[in-house]
């Protein structure tokens, strides 16, 4: 009915392959391929649901999947450890330092922090490109999309504001906060 094309659904159904299996992220390439996979494609899927999307609609769609992916990779770094998943790139982790044991330890490190604002700015950069694209879509369909950017950028500016010191907790909104964005948001 939408025209999604199933290369969408392939593709997610890839990502959680890899969760199942246990997959490594080696590099940054293979944590923005994850995410894609994982979130990436949901963008893509939406972007169909939304409107007729033209390809930087898509584009738009698939950068803010892979921001909000991202995010929650940061906000839930030790969560993931301690079920045996690590998203950060193996060979950043190598560059700066941090170890497997940093992190389920609960250890913070400069490097730790210089590894995560390394991926925030990336994820900003996609919010940032997303939401221009987003801003041009119909005013009906462009809040729900403005929200959950948002909401998700919120949460990132929050981790920044921590300056990263996301170990043994897990950066949220409070339902006032949240209900404060849905209502600023136009």
């Amino acid at each position: 009915k939408y025209g999604i094309p199933k290369k969408y659904f392939n593709e997610l159904l890839e990502g959680m392959r890899f969760d199942i299996e246990g997959g490594a992220i080696k590099s940054l390439a293979d944590l923005e391929r994850y995410s894609y996979l994982v979130a990436g494609t949901v963008g893509g899927m939406c972007a169909h649901l939304v409107t007729k999307p033209s390809a930087s609609i898509i584009e738009a769609a698939i950068d803010l999947g892979i921001a909000m992916q991202i995010t929650n990779i940061l906000r839930d770094v030790s969560a993931d450890v301690l079920i045996g998943r690590i998203y950060l790139p193996e060979d950043m982790m190598r560059q700066y330092g941090l170890k497997e044991s940093d992190i389920r330890q609960g250890r913070f490190t400069e490097g730790s922090a210089v590894l995560m604002a390394e991926l925030a700015a990336i994820a900003q950069q996609k919010y940032e490109r997303a939401e221009i694209v987003v801003r041009r879509l119909p005013k009906n369909n462009r809040r729900p999309i403005l929200i959950a950017l948002g909401l998700y950028r919120e949460i990132l500016m929050r981790i920044e504001q921590r300056e990263f010191r996301v170990y043994n907790t897990r950066v949220r909104l409070n339902i006032l906060q949240k209900l404060w964005l849905v209502i600023r948001t136009r």
